[in-house]
């Protein structure tokens, strides 16, 4: 079963990469078009113990989406489930109808064989939860891997084992679909990231920090990064580096706002990054060596720092 979710995640992903060339004239006289499977789309509530409690005032009520193959009301079989971390701000119902879309393609060429695809919330106050957990944002990783996996066990025919059961994402959602994938082997048996963040440690590009080091205008540049802007670096603090007490945002921040256009100055020069990352970083927590070295500092997230694009797709041990 490993095997089919490899496929079916990967062959999603070149999907997202692939962008179709123009139809001629010709080929749109030509054409004929080819009837579709039905996919069915089911929007379903979960009420969230994992989140009561959150600092952000944020609701324990989500939307998860829930992409039943064609042959599931048909029939009592059993399936395999894909789990979608969505990228962006997390929010879910984008991911699931572009999903729904790409199932309809497989299924109808016949490259994918019938499963579920579950797409969660992953928002919060500040924007994106990156589904981690911390006493500000709420257990969004219990949220996840217990909370919607067991609802939709339960309410749905699914073959409910780790190796009938993946996760993956795109761009932040790849970064959330790598860390809970590594994290949590006995709930995920395979894990597919499109173009998440892989690694931000300092060391990486020594180059890049002595760019940064030299900057004299790095609030302007950081305030360009427009969509995100500021608010990147505030999810990522409230996600990884929680502080009850210290409101408005309950965060221990690597940087200081200034004012209300979103300009900051770093608590300190970014050249003393570096000394203080292990205490700020966002990991896998594995026992194995190999799965020790995917980490990111949330204290190096410079939009001058490349960001190591990558489409991996791993077997987890079970």
């Amino acid at each position: 079963m490993n095997t089919q979710i490899w496929k079916v995640m990967a062959l999603m992903f070149m999907l997202f990469a692939i962008t179709p060339v123009a139809a001629t004239e010709e080929t749109l006289q030509t054409a004929t078009p080819t009837p579709q499977p039905t996919v069915e789309v089911k929007r379903e509530k979960i009420d969230s113990q994992a989140l009561a409690g959150n600092l952000l005032g944020d609701p324990t009520e989500r939307t998860v989406y829930v992409l039943l193959p064609p042959g599931y009301a048909t029939s009592d079989k059993r399936y395999p489930v894909v789990y979608v971390t969505p990228g962006g701000l997390g929010e879910p119902s984008g991911p699931a109808f572009k999903f729904e879309m790409f199932m309809k393609s497989l299924l109808g060429k016949g490259e994918i064989k019938e499963m579920i695809v579950v797409v969660p919330d992953g928002t919060d106050k500040l924007g994106f939860s990156f589904f981690m957990s911390s006493s500000t944002i709420g257990d969004y990783e219990t949220y996840l891997t217990q909370e919607v996996v067991g609802y939709v066990d339960t309410h749905y025919r699914t073959l409910p084992t780790s190796d009938s059961r993946g996760i993956t994402g795109c761009s932040r959602g790849g970064t959330a679909s790598m860390r809970l994938g590594f994290r949590y082997p006995t709930v995920f048996s395979v894990v597919a990231s499109g173009a998440g963040e892989w690694d931000y440690s300092l060391d990486v590009w020594p180059s890049d920090l002595e760019t940064v080091q030299r900057l004299k205008q790095l609030p302007r540049i950081i305030s360009d990064f427009s969509p995100f802007g500021i608010g990147w670096y505030v999810e990522m603090a409230a996600a990884t580096a929680p502080d009850p007490n210290n409101p408005p945002f309950y965060c221990e921040m690597p940087f200081r706002i200034v004012d209300g256009r979103g300009e900051f100055v770093q608590r300190s020069l970014p050249g003393s990054l570096k000394p203080t990352l292990p205490t700020k970083r966002a990991g896998i927590y594995s026992s194995r060596s190999d799965c020790e070295a995917f980490s990111f500092g949330m204290g190096c997230m410079m939009p001058t720092f490349r960001c190591r694009f990558t489409v991996s797709y791993t077997c987890l041990p079970t």
